[in-house]
């Protein structure tokens, strides 16, 4: 449709500057019955549809959102497996704790620091909005080429909550691709210490012993009255990851609840 519409106005410029220049003939006009011009006609172009990410790239340049759909949405069972939160639940997240975002870089500004590093702070997107990121110089150092990609990232850091806004200070950055390509080399599970019970605990026990392998699983415990806690579930349970396994914990204790590490 892109192309379409450029060749029509293209068509329409050339007709007309022939018209100001007088440079058209008999054959170029189109007359009706009553002796005026009848507008121009252009087909339109008959041509291969764009791929999907150059669609939602020219969508995003021309009108600065995502119509047709959103580069993340192919990876919405990776977003989930391999990070903590999205954008859209860090609103519960206390001040200073550890977590995980998956999403695409949707702005970055350099900055220099007095002694003269480079660090950045980035705009990361997901599928449910933005935050700001704050890539220090050590870190940038090492992680500013995957900054200028539009493939998804893992960025883990410190929540920094604030009234100027929520920010993470990044430490650590990978792509999305690489982080899968590793593998999986622990699993954990949320549970609210409120309203928990041991009938709870015996369930996701038995979920887990269904699925044995050599992943070790870690509890965090969220208390209201203190910071997290992360507890071993002992060598004796250890699983082998899989959608399924994700699926029945996460039907107990809520979506999001599983994290893969």
């Amino acid at each position: 449709m892109a192309a379409s519409l450029e060749h029509i106005l293209e068509s329409a410029s050339k007709t007309q500057r022939e018209r100001a220049t007088g440079q058209l003939s008999f054959f170029d006009a189109a007359f009706t019955a009553n002796g005026f011009a009848a507008a121009a006609s252009c087909e339109p172009l008959l041509i291969k549809e764009w791929p999907e990410h150059q669609l939602l790239a020219f969508e995003k340049e021309s009108v600065g959102f995502y119509i047709t759909g959103h580069p993340l949405a192919a990876f919405q069972a990776d977003m989930k497996r391999y990070a903590s939160h999205t954008t859209e639940t860090l609103e519960g997240v206390p001040d200073g704790k550890e977590i995980s975002i998956c999403g695409i870089i949707a702005g970055l500004k350099q900055k220099v620091t007095k002694r003269g590093d480079k660090m950045a702070i980035v705009n990361l997107e997901d599928l449910t909005g933005t935050v700001e990121v704050i890539i220090f110089p050590d870190l940038y150092a090492t992680a500013s080429h995957m900054l200028l990609t539009d493939t998804p990232l893992i960025v883990a850091g410190l929540f920094d909550k604030s009234e100027q806004g929520n920010k993470i200070k990044a430490t650590k950055v990978h792509l999305l691709a690489e982080v899968k390509k590793r593998g999986t080399t622990r699993m954990d599970i949320r549970l609210s210490a409120t309203g928990l019970t041991q009938d709870d605990l015996l369930k996701v026990k038995d979920i887990l012993l269904r699925y044995k392998g050599d992943i070790p699983v870690f509890l965090r415990l969220q208390n209201p009255s203190r910071k997290e806690s992360l507890i071993s579930v002992g060598r004796e349970i250890r699983v082998t990851p899989s959608d399924q396994l994700i699926s029945e914990i996460e039907i107990l204790l809520g979506d999001g609840s599983v994290s893969l590490n």
